[in-house]
């Protein structure tokens, strides 16, 4: 049974510019670019079963394309434990679209409440210098905005984690319309 979430991918073009980002910090693993996206859900393990009912719900979706812009930086789950650093996503209209695709019966394994986002890098320890930098540099970039972009496409994907890391299938695309 695969790992898998719903998301909508961030457009290469902002992507590059949040890698020229992470790379000017220079700490943690950072996500490639390609694999750059806003999760919606997240599934540990879903069954076929479970894949074919949240392929129903994305293609009931009844939304037009809307708005995503890219703006901050910030870390969770906080700045005092920072282990994910990560770019804001302001929108007007994710959280309703988040809301619709996970009308469900299934329970999805989010473990917080929805906070759009796009992870740029994972930090397993940080040193306490490091830290005061990190923090500086998020400082220096609250309010910097990154790029905005229309999202007209929801996908579903399998994640297989493997030696290298994990990696992305598509299982779904739906077009927002």
């Amino acid at each position: 049974m695969p790992r898998a979430f719903t998301a909508i991918d961030i457009p290469s073009g902002i992507a590059e510019t949040l890698r020229k980002k992470q790379n000017e910090l220079g700490l943690g693993k950072p996500v490639d670019p390609e694999k750059m996206h806003i999760t919606l859900e997240f599934f540990e393990s879903v069954k076929s079963s479970e894949i074919d009912k949240i392929i129903d719900q994305l293609r009931r979706l009844e939304t037009q394309p809307f708005k995503i812009r890219i703006e901050g930086l910030g870390a969770f789950p906080s700045r005092k434990y920072i282990r994910v650093l990560w770019a804001g996503v302001e929108s007007k209209r994710l959280f309703d679209v988040y809301q619709k695709c996970s009308n469900h019966s299934l329970e999805s394994d989010n473990s917080h409440d929805f906070n759009p986002h796009v992870t740029l890098s994972r930090i397993d320890d940080v040193r306490r210098r490091d830290k005061k930098r990190i923090n500086n540099f998020l400082d220096q970039h609250t309010d910097t905005v990154f790029g905005e972009f229309e999202a007209n496409q929801i996908k579903f994907y399998r994640s297989d984690l493997e030696a290298g890391g994990s990696k992305y299938s598509v299982i779904h695309s739906e077009n927002l319309r």
